[in-house]
C-alpha cells in the first residue's frame, strides 16, 4: 500500500512538472509565487515528493486543479 501510494505520489509530482513545462512557468516564478527557492522546485520536481501544502501551492502557482492531477495519478497507478 505504501509503494502503492508513494508511486501515486511521484506521478502527481511528475504531471506538476510537465504542466509547468507546457504552460511555459519558469521555476523562478513557481517559486516567488510559493515562498521558495528556484532550486527548492526543481528538487522536489526532481526528486518526485513534496508536501502536500507544496503540492497545493504548485498546482496553484501553474493554474492546473490539485484534484485532477491527483486523480489522473491514481488512474494511472491502477
Amino acid at each position: 500500500m505504501v509503494e502503492s501510494s508513494n508511486k501515486v505520489a511521484a506521478r502527481a509530482v511528475e504531471l506538476l512538472r510537465k504542466a509547468a513545462l507546457v504552460s511555459e512557468i519558469p521555476k523562478t516564478k513557481i517559486a516567488s509565487q510559493i515562498g521558495a527557492r528556484r532550486q527548492s522546485v526543481a528538487a522536489r520536481f526532481e526528486k518526485g515528493d513534496m508536501k502536500m501544502t507544496d503540492y497545493l501551492k504548485t498546482a496553484n502557482a501553474i493554474g492546473v486543479n490539485p484534484v485532477e492531477i491527483l486523480q489522473e495519478a491514481t488512474d494511472a497507478n491502477k
